[in-house]
């Protein structure tokens, strides 16, 4: 019911709105750090691959397989 004490039902959804409103941006962010980590590593992976393609040719090179 209505009183000094208690919370009308309308506010409550409001609350409950404004609270996975809330969650929601929040989960947003955490997703788009992750997701910028993600290309972060998958940037790195392929330098170090690239300088492990160089490292192989510079050993062909030298003889040393």
């Amino acid at each position: 019911g209505y009183g000094p004490h208690t919370i009308a039902d309308l506010d409550a959804r409001g609350v409950a709105l404004a609270a996975i409103q809330g969650l929601n941006a929040k989960l947003e962010r955490e997703l788009a750090e992750k997701s910028a980590q993600i290309e972060a590593l998958i940037a790195q992976a392929a330098r170090v691959r690239a300088v492990e393609r160089e490292l192989e040719a510079i050993k062909s090179r030298l003889g040393a397989h």
